[in-house]
């Protein structure tokens, strides 16, 4: 009763901020605006920028110019600017609304302070309404830039800045002191708005986790991003909307897409032929609504591999992970003591290495094909010899898939003290990992050895 009163109220803390942030949009640069003429497409990009990042993704708003307004993708971002620029550029202050408008310019409004908290479901809700409201679309696309990161018990709001709120950061606001922005308020400021996006879009590294996925895959069609975290390339958004004017489905403009940034990344290497593997090429678009028949296979992986766990309990924990680890299970990921590892190679391991969960394995890993309806192949890049790289690589997946979160069972109860100094403390993720609707679907824990 008392971890069931824990989890409600640990749930609610991650769905709000604290009373002193803002749960409107203020008055202000487009309440007067009438609404376009409806397009095919509005993509809507909310892109708070870390402390360390200055300027926020310049290049990435070039390409959106230089591929130019259009009457079928329009284009929208609510962001700020790192404290590098902010401090020096007076259209940098603050939170900016950005448009895409005729005449192929980026209308740059103030829309809010700095401390405007684009962590807050509301004030998520109110800018996706606000966008849907001026760009009116048959289809609409929601994108998070961020900083990217695994589910892991790092990254905690501080207490003073929203009431003691855990967050898993996909991205962080540094005009907030690097404030978290959480897997949890993301999908509740989508769900209070009054828009079901067709595609979520994570355009940040190591975003697309099961843990991440199943949490979004209520919300909207299809979720695209990276599994891992190498050298990551930000989204070529010009590219992309003239993939979504060119094609009839979303599937097929990712199709286009995929191809058009795969050549535009590949055009910039300039590399030896040392036979090392380009990971940052790496993309997944996933079905939602394959999603939870996939959590039923895992589910399946999970009760199958606690079973074995305790059934094979003279194993030391490391004797464990070596089992269901070898070059074919790839770690794109470390965060403190927890992993994110590739979901697809990691069933396909486990029916090598264990013949009483082959069964459950092979469906687990059909279940996830079935939901990946594209992964983009990786590239070797500019000069890389394909078949040299084979040769030292001789496991490495053509494609990686989805991150899944491994940890022991001692890493997944660990929690840290703080400092003398008040800083270090770390909840243990046994506490934040059952608020997660993967979790709830799958047990997925039980299966940490």
């Amino acid at each position: 009763m008392k971890q069931t009163l824990l989890i409600l109220v640990m749930a609610l803390a991650v769905m709000g901020c604290s009373k002193n942030d803002n749960i409107t949009p203020p008055k202000g640069p487009t309440d007067n605006e009438q609404p376009e003429p409806e397009a095919e497409y509005t993509i809507m990009m909310l892109a708070p920028t870390d402390i360390w990042e200055g300027y926020t993704k310049m290049p990435m708003f070039d390409n959106i110019k230089a591929h130019g307004y259009s009457e079928k993708v329009k284009f929208t971002a609510l962001l700020k600017h790192g404290l590098n620029a902010f401090n020096v550029l007076p259209w940098a202050e603050g939170t900016r609304l950005l448009t895409l408008s005729k005449g192929d310019t980026l209308r740059n409004l103030r829309y809010a302070g700095a401390d405007f908290a684009l962590n807050n479901p509301d004030n998520i809700a109110a800018f996706i309404n606000d966008a849907a409201r001026r760009l009116p679309a048959k289809h609409y696309i929601f994108m998070v830039t961020g900083t990217g990161g695994i589910f892991s018990q790092e990254e905690i709001v501080p207490a003073q800045q929203c009431d003691g709120q855990l967050s898993r950061a996909i991205a962080a606001d540094g005009q907030r002191g690097s404030e978290p922005i959480s897997i949890f308020q993301l999908t509740e400021g989508i769900r209070r708005s009054k828009v079901r996006p067709d595609m979520v879009v994570l355009n940040a590294p190591c975003a697309l986790q099961m843990e991440y996925v199943c949490e979004l895959a209520p919300l909207t069609r299809y979720i695209y991003g990276a599994p891992t975290d190498e050298e990551y390339r930000d989204m070529l958004i010009g590219e992309f909307m003239g993939a979504l004017e060119g094609k009839a489905s979303i599937e097929e403009a990712m199709q286009a897409y995929a191809a058009r940034w795969t050549e535009a990344v590949e055009s910039t290497l300039d590399r030896p032929s040392t036979g090392e593997i380009d990971e940052k090429q790496s993309r997944t678009l996933v079905a939602s609504s394959k999603v939870d028949a996939a959590c039923e296979a895992l589910k399946g992986i999970a009760s199958g591999l606690a079973a074995w766990w305790k059934a094979e309990n003279g194993l030391e924990m490391y004797e464990k992970f070596a089992l269901v680890d070898d070059s074919c299970t790839w770690w794109l990921k470390t965060d403190y003591h927890v992993y994110s590892v590739d979901a697809r190679q990691f069933t396909a391991r486990i029916g090598r290495v264990i013949p009483s969960l082959a069964t459950q394995a092979a469906r687990a890993t059909q279940a996830l094909d079935d939901m990946m309806v594209l992964r983009v192949p990786l590239r070797y890049g500019g000069a890389y010899n394909e078949e040299e790289a084979r040769r030292s690589h001789p496991t490495f997946p053509s494609e990686f898939s989805v991150g899944i979160t491994l940890t022991s069972k001692e890493g997944y109860e660990s929690a840290d003290e703080a400092d003398e100094n008040g800083n270090g403390a770390r909840p243990a993720l046994s506490t934040l990992y059952p608020l997660l609707r993967f979790q709830r679907l799958t047990g997925w824990a039980s299966c940490f050895p």
